[in-house]
């Protein structure tokens, strides 16, 4: 699987995003890069106004759901 989520930075846009599709409160994530399924740039409706963020479409872990005995 290619690891291009690793190469772009979470917090960077692209050049036809608007001065608002940043936020200080964003929380950058290490994922391992045999979850990640897509990773792109997304748009989504707030309000009556579009946004554009990059988003990575993961797996759910394995061990999610397990408890440590």
């Amino acid at each position: 699987m290619s690891d291009r989520a690793f190469n772009s930075p979470a917090k960077s846009r692209p050049s036809s995003a608007g001065p608002d599709s940043g936020s200080d409160d964003e929380e950058i994530i290490v994922i391992d890069p045999d979850l990640i399924i897509f990773t792109s740039y997304l748009k989504y409706r707030d309000n009556k106004r579009w946004k554009t963020r990059y988003g990575v479409l993961t797996k759910i872990s394995p061990a999610a759901g397990k408890t440590a005995n």
